[in-house]
């Protein structure tokens, strides 16, 4: 049986991987506004919810590849500061929010962390050192 969950729930899953990200970011050779984490965060806050049996999907924008997740109508973002924005997101996913920011319009989406985990490890655009993240498994949680 799935839960639902509620803006509060999202928003410690998310201040968990956040802390995380921060916490490691300079062991994957990032910036310390965490461009090049969003696929490491969207995956581990994925298998997160998915632990918890709360339906999401793992998202990436249509230009630029940003990853993030969606849950119930949420946006899960836990990297955006590398667009100037705060450093958890988690509100309502509103057109006007899709229209004033490209890196949240959605291009492909996946259902499964695992699955989007596999996507990435197969595309070539991404960095060696964050895929040894997944290779070297389920880290923080």
């Amino acid at each position: 049986m799935c839960k639902l969950p509620s803006a509060v729930k999202l928003r410690n899953i998310a201040k968990r991987v956040r802390r995380w990200a921060e916490n490691n970011y300079k062991a994957y050779n990032v910036a310390d506004d965490l461009c090049g984490m969003c696929g490491v965060a969207a995956y581990a806050t994925g298998r997160i919810l998915a632990k918890e049996k709360i339906p999401h999907e793992v998202c990436i924008a249509a230009m630029g590849g940003h990853c993030f997740v969606v849950c119930d109508g949420y946006l899960i973002d836990v990297t955006a500061t590398q667009f100037n924005q705060a450093k958890i997101i988690v509100r309502k996913l509103s057109n006007d929010v899709i229209d004033d920011h490209w890196f949240w319009r959605v291009d492909r989406r996946w259902k499964e962390a695992d699955e989007f985990r596999n996507y990435l490890l197969n595309e070539r655009t991404w960095s060696k050192t964050l895929l040894t993240v997944f290779n070297g498994g389920y880290l923080f949680i």
